[in-house]
């Protein structure tokens, strides 16, 4: 991978982590106000396959594993802070 095609593929993974998030954090959402267990599985389920599709992605473009780790403890951190805050 090129110097060009590095910075390229950072601000993409930065938009991919910034739409997980808000996908996660509206499923969260979501879920606060259904109390059907069969939606919140959906939810669940949906936000799982999103992740690993995108981290699949993200290693078939050549992203090192040291990105993907920080964007995976980037993920978590913003899903469990976010927990706390409102759950």
């Amino acid at each position: 991978m090129t110097e060009k095609d590095s910075g390229v593929s950072i601000i993409y993974m930065i938009f991919g982590t910034l739409g997980m998030i808000v996908v996660a954090l509206s499923g969260f959402s979501m879920i606060q106000v259904e109390d059907s267990s069969t939606r919140v599985m959906i939810i669940l389920i949906g936000i799982i396959a999103i992740v690993n599709y995108v981290y699949y992605l993200e290693r078939k473009a050549g992203m090192s594993n040291r990105a993907i780790w920080g964007q995976s403890g980037i993920l978590i951190a913003s899903i469990i802070g976010y927990a706390f805050w409102i759950l």
